[in-house]
């Protein structure tokens, strides 16, 4: 579906793709509007709430573990979920890891062996 697109690198962006265009659009509008963007620390009690409302029938992340799991073991690994999240807030930092996604084509119309549809 995407043969023609080149790989990402971070060489070519600089540092932490600091020069990538959609880092630079981001920065760009902070700097116009930067009260209409920001991230407030989070606290246990809301992040197992989270935890606890897990749709258990998805399948699991790049990180293999069930969603039954997490939703069950949700009281124990909220604390230190919270200091990883308000950790990330502080340095406006995250894991590369959490920058992965699955995209799954779907077939609409037409041929469906030609790869454009």
């Amino acid at each position: 579906m995407a043969e023609n697109a080149d790989d990402v690198k971070e060489s070519d962006f600089g540092e932490n793709f600091v020069n990538h265009p959609s880092i630079l659009a981001i920065h760009n509008a902070q700097r116009h509007a930067p009260e209409q963007f920001s991230f407030h620390h989070t606290n246990m009690v809301l992040v197992e709430e989270m935890l606890k409302h897990m749709d258990t029938c998805k399948a699991c992340g790049y990180d293999m573990l069930l969603p039954r799991l997490i939703k069950d073991s949700a009281s124990a690994i909220a604390k230190p979920l919270t200091v990883l999240f308000n950790c990330s807030i502080d340095q406006s930092r995250y894991p590369a890891s959490w920058k992965m996604g699955q995209i799954t084509p779907l077939f609409k119309k037409d041929d469906e062996l030609n790869k454009a549809n």
